[in-house]
């Protein structure tokens, strides 16, 4: 079963890689249809990110800046529950850990169309610098870019995903 799936991922990417199509969140669909699993991976963050292939990032793809900048919208789809919690923990290699030095992120953020599928999650460290505090004030940077109609929301889920720390850099 698994070479199946090994092997369907192999025919996607090559598809993938032949036409082009590839964008974290087409990644992210992939995952979310169970052709990857996850508990399987040792996934390692690279510095502030999470690592592309357990955590690409994902979307309601039926999302619409209307519904993210309505408020309360965030909180009344987050649902991550505890045992998905300790999932993105295990799949990261973190058995332990205190109180503050991670949260479990959102890598897209909810207010920005994530959703709270695994392949969004990982558990994001405070420290060192820059750390899940700085992304959070990202996170509501491009909110607020999206909800006063200067940025579309692809356009920051795209930057959420590709160079949060480049975008901390240019706001700070």
């Amino acid at each position: 079963m698994r070479n199946i799936s090994m092997l369907g991922s192999v025919l996607v990417l090559s598809f993938v890689l032949l036409f082009g199509m590839y964008s974290p969140v087409s990644a992210a669909t992939m995952h979310d249809q169970g052709q990857h699993t996850y508990a399987a991976q040792a996934c390692q963050a690279n510095g502030p990110y999470p690592d592309a292939t357990c955590t690409p990032g994902a979307i309601f793809s039926n999302a619409t800046t209307k519904e993210v900048c309505t408020p309360g919208y965030a909180s009344s789809v987050r649902n991550v529950s505890q045992s998905t919690k300790r999932k993105v923990y295990a799949s990261y290699g973190i058995s332990s850990y205190r109180p503050g030095q991670y949260e479990v992120d959102h890598f897209i953020s909810l207010g920005l169309g994530g959703s709270n599928a695994i392949s969004n999650l990982w558990p994001e460290a405070g420290s060192p610098f820059p750390g899940y505090r700085e992304k959070n004030v990202v996170e509501n940077y491009l909110h607020n870019e999206v909800c006063s109609g200067a940025l579309s929301l692809s356009d920051a889920q795209y930057k959420i995903s590709h160079d949060w720390v480049a975008v901390y850099n240019s706001i700070k």
